[in-house]
């Protein structure tokens, strides 16, 4: 009998092609995504973007940068004034910056580095590279004796902005707020699923509205549970931590009600355009931790590498987290975040139309 059950169970398996890429396939793109997003975390693939602006009198060489530049370790941009440098870090467009000073055009140069305190292994990083292009440059041998300091004039400046303690206060928040609330968002749309077979959606289709009233429906009530566990964790972090959320409360908002919106389409999307309710589940809930995994939502995008950075804008993860580090961190205006607070509501109107046209097709079967 018992392996009487287990061919049944093999045939259900093999005669349902969904299911079996779900079981199979995607867990191997889960860990293939997965591990590159931890392997670099690790150190192996974390290649730090720095700025750099040499001052310098007009036919100064740049032989130290050219030094600096050959262990291809870091990413490096010159640019042309300090203002330049510090803007580009301060808005997170680039890990670090590097100021190169000097009197004259014989003369031993002094460093500036720009840091953002969040990103300090950027920093540190970067003054490796410094110490070492100084010793093979200046030094006879380029080597430092143990615990010497390498004799270069060295200035720490660190952009505006509120504590770092406070950047990682609401970085947290953000990530593990959008986290579970895409993962709610899930767990309520797929209850369609139930709806259809209990014979709820036939009942609704018989209305005047079809199936878009029950599919709207959904979507307001899973944006405004989004938008209550994403309070809960924000304002923990309020009572707590002492996270500035007043000062910040209208962009605060309008970043939280726009991501839980874009959560619910999402959702929504996905499930829709699956037979049964496991298949839309198991790829739903796949699909939501790596959007977060790529968002950054589980590390800081920065610790990525380049190719994965870039595939972490496709995701709301990141543009809310964008949103939030801007306005508690960089201190930004609601009118500077434009671009991320429009690609949030795109996206949910994007997905709440594509689940409009899904649920159609769901009806049907």
């Amino acid at each position: 009998m018992s392996l009487a059950i287990f061919r049944v169970m093999l045939r259900g398996l093999l005669r349902d092609r969904g299911a079996l890429a779900l079981t199979f396939l995607v867990p191997a793109v889960f860990f293939l995504v997965f591990a590159s997003v931890f392997a670099a975390s690790s150190g192996s693939g974390f290649r730090p973007r720095v700025v750099v602006h040499v001052q310098h009198p007009a036919g100064a060489p740049d032989s130290l940068l050219s030094v600096m530049q050959e262990s291809g370790a870091l990413r490096w941009e010159t640019l042309g004034s300090d203002t330049a440098v510090r803007d580009l870090v301060r808005r997170g467009r680039s890990d670090a910056g590097l100021l190169i000073r000097r009197t004259s055009p014989g003369a031993r140069p002094t460093f500036v580095m720009v840091s953002d305190p969040a990103r300090a292994v950027a920093a540190q990083l970067l003054r490796a590279h410094v110490e070492r292009a100084y010793a093979v440059r200046y030094l006879m041998p380029p080597v430092l004796p143990p615990g010497q300091s390498f004799g270069a004039t060295v200035e720490q400046e660190t952009v505006t902005g509120a504590s770092a303690g406070m950047n990682e206060i609401a970085y947290s928040a953000g990530a593990v707020a959008l986290l579970f609330v895409l993962l709610s968002a899930v767990h309520g749309a797929v209850t369609l699923f139930d709806e259809r077979d209990s014979g709820i959606i036939d009942r609704v289709v018989a209305g005047p509205g079809g199936v878009q009233p029950l599919v709207d429906g959904k979507f307001l009530f899973l944006a405004a549970v989004g938008t209550v566990q994403a309070s809960v964790i924000f304002g923990m972090a309020w009572l707590v931590h002492g996270l500035d959320l007043l000062s910040n409360l209208a962009g605060w908002a309008l970043t939280t009600v726009l991501a839980s919106l874009a959560a619910a389409g999402l959702a929504l999307a996905l499930t829709t355009h699956f037979r049964t309710r496991q298949q839309a589940a198991t790829f739903a809930n796949v699909a939501m931790l790596i959007l977060s995994a790529l968002g950054g939502s589980m590390i800081p995008r920065f610790l990525m590498p380049e190719w994965l950075q870039a595939a972490g804008w496709l995701t709301p993860n990141a543009w809310a987290l964008e949103a939030y580090t801007g306005l508690f961190w960089r201190d930004e205006p609601v009118s500077s975040l434009v671009l991320p607070l429009a690609l949030l509501g795109l996206s949910a109107l994007a997905g709440l139309l594509v689940a409009r046209r899904g649920a159609q097709a769901l009806e049907r079967l």
